[in-house]
């Protein structure tokens, strides 16, 4: 996991949509910034990609993003979470999960 900072108005954001995603019944294990926002390499319209591990999480991918974004669509419509099971987060090395655990940043 990279031991980078981030911009303490992204940081909120993302700790106030945590605290939705639990409130919606998804209990978040870990949160982790990747993408463009975690390299310090974004822009005006780039979007704030984020993993969401939950043991709730897992069955259908698609569904679940779809949830997913649609509960941080009041609060910023630039996050784009991407649902992980708890499980595939500790056991499978895709190229995406390896990629979020090298470079991502833990919120």
């Amino acid at each position: 996991m990279a031991k980078k900072t981030i911009d303490k108005k992204i940081k909120n954001i993302l700790l106030r949509y945590r605290e939705i995603i639990e409130n919606s019944g998804i209990p978040v294990e870990r949160m982790v910034l990747f993408g463009s926002y975690a390299r310090g390499q974004q822009r005006k319209d780039s979007d704030i990609d984020i993993c969401v591990v939950s043991s709730k999480l897992g069955k259908d991918e698609m569904t679940e993003m779809g949830k997913l974004n649609f509960l941080h669509w009041k609060l910023d419509n630039r996050i784009e979470a991407h649902p992980v099971s708890s499980k595939d987060y500790k056991s499978i090395a895709t190229p995406f999960i390896s990629e979020i655990k090298k470079y991502g940043i833990e919120i």
